[in-house]
């Protein structure tokens, strides 16, 4: 158990890292090379292309990784609450709290959300 954990912090600071170089305006680190050349996707009202795209990419695939486990969160859930976190640290505007603030207050929100349990529907 302890081992998930240690995993899941290692993403989450991967997730930290994402969002200082898009604060600082940097390129982000990708593991590899970005053979997804031309990748693109937005992120709120923000696009993010190539080396940003590709990171964003390998973070939800490290945070839910598509192996038809179903005992996991969605993918599309993980991938809207990802988007929620770095759209928070990034939003200088709404808030008063400085960037470090912004980003441990959104990494705590994802990791509590990530460690959730699921629920159970029933029809």
């Amino acid at each position: 158990m302890a081992k998930n954990k240690s995993r899941l912090e290692q993403h989450l600071q991967k997730v930290e890292d994402f969002i200082r170089s898009r604060a600082q305006g940097i390129s982000p680190t990708v593991r590899g090379f970005p053979t997804l050349k031309g990748l693109g996707r937005m992120l709120g009202d923000m696009e993010l292309e190539d080396k940003e795209a590709h990171a964003f990419q390998e973070i939800l695939d490290f945070l839910s990784p598509d192996d038809g486990i179903t005992i996991r969160h969605s993918r599309a859930v993980v991938d809207n609450w990802l988007q929620e976190c770095v759209l928070s640290a990034l939003d200088d505007k709404s808030s008063a709290m400085s960037l470090d603030e912004r980003i441990d207050s959104a990494i705590k929100q994802l990791r509590n959300r990530l460690q959730s349990p699921l629920l159970k529907w029933e029809f």
